[in-house]
């Protein structure tokens, strides 16, 4: 599937349903809890595997979009 970069986002700017890259994979965000000094972000790959990383208030993410193709 290909993907368009479109924005770099704070972690407080993350939305459920943004797709992010996470190391090399792009994924989508299906939950997301505060934390003092940041947050669990719960997110599900291509294939609907889910996982989760904790992440602190100042990292940064790509923000991805799927291209709608040209008719």
């Amino acid at each position: 599937m290909d993907y368009q970069l479109v924005d770099i986002l704070n972690a407080d700017q993350l939305e459920i349903g943004d797709l992010i890259g996470v190391d090399e994979y792009i994924v989508e965000i299906v939950n997301i809890v505060s934390l003092p000094n940041g947050y669990i972000l719960t997110f599900k790959d291509e294939y609907g595997e889910k996982d989760f990383i904790e992440i602190d208030d100042n990292q940064k993410f790509d923000l991805y979009i799927i291209p709608e193709e040209d008719e």
